[in-house]
């Protein structure tokens, strides 16, 4: 039950980052919040996105990020924009992981240039789905 209730409280933080960020229509200000919540609330993620964790918890993850990345990367019409987003959540949310369980030597601003960029850049060609 507490499980299930830290579950809870953090994919409503998740889902409420991404939608200010759509509301303000700025896919940076999604990264550097999500980056924040892992800066304080890495223990729990980090616990539950590990080894042995909740493995229901990363679908409840990718759930809360998927709007944003249909909406800033437009992948509604992509055909297989399910496989798009469960890499990128997966790769969002294990790539803060990492840097939250090694003891954030990467400066915040520094990391989220860092996944912009990756992101951004293997992104910006999957507009135009491959025929």
């Amino acid at each position: 039950a507490i499980l299930e209730e830290i579950e809870t409280e953090l994919c409503s933080l998740i889902h409420t980052i991404a939608q200010t960020a759509m509301e303000r229509n700025d896919p940076s200000l999604f990264l550097k919040e999500m980056v924040l919540l892992f800066e304080d609330k890495g223990d729990y993620i980090c616990t539950l996105l590990g080894e042995n964790g909740d493995p229901k918890f990363m679908n409840m993850v990718k759930e809360q990020m998927s709007p944003i990345l249909l909406k800033f990367f437009k992948l509604e019409q992509y055909p297989h924009r399910d496989l798009l987003l469960t890499f990128f959540s997966n790769a969002l949310s294990q790539t803060l992981s990492e840097w939250y369980k090694t003891g954030k030597k990467v400066k915040l601003e520094e990391l989220t240039i860092f996944i912009s960029s990756l992101i951004y850049g293997a992104l910006s060609n999957i507009n135009e789905p491959p025929a």
